[in-house]
């Protein structure tokens, strides 16, 4: 919604990624976006079996790695805020949601401002779950 764009080389199956894959930072759904639209769009690219991506911010890896952090991390995140909104939890519960819950290795991830953005991803999740309901 802000601008964000990816650019796909088809003919060398090279993903130039922006902010749809990031390896070094969380994934920036704060930004203004939509859980279960970005869940959808990553399982689509990952079905296109890049040779090469190119991360929106940190080093490239391997297509798999990237996918998998991504993927772990936002797939975990929204079970927990369905099982917080589930069990009656308001808003104001999402920091018992840890980042160690939602990634199992975050020593990829930069230090700087970690819990800041893992707790404006789960209210803006929170959000999004809370408008489709």
């Amino acid at each position: 919604p802000r601008g964000h764009i990816s650019v796909e080389v088809v003919e060398d199956n090279i993903l130039v990624a922006g902010d749809i894959l990031c390896n070094s930072i969380l994934p920036p759904i704060a930004a203004g976006g939509n859980i279960e639209d970005l869940l959808t769009t990553l399982k689509e690219l990952k079905e296109k079996n890049y040779l090469l991506i190119i991360p929106g911010h940190g080093e490239i890896v391997e297509p798999d790695v990237i996918f998998a952090r991504q993927l772990e991390y936002l797939s975990n995140a929204k079970k927990y805020v369905e099982k917080l909104i589930s069990s009656g939890g308001k808003m104001r519960d999402l920091n018992t949601i840890k980042l160690e819950d939602c990634i199992k290795e975050p020593s990829y991830l930069y230090e700087e401002q970690l819990e800041y953005w893992h707790i404006k991803n789960l209210e803006t999740i929170y959000l999004n779950i809370k408008t489709l309901k």
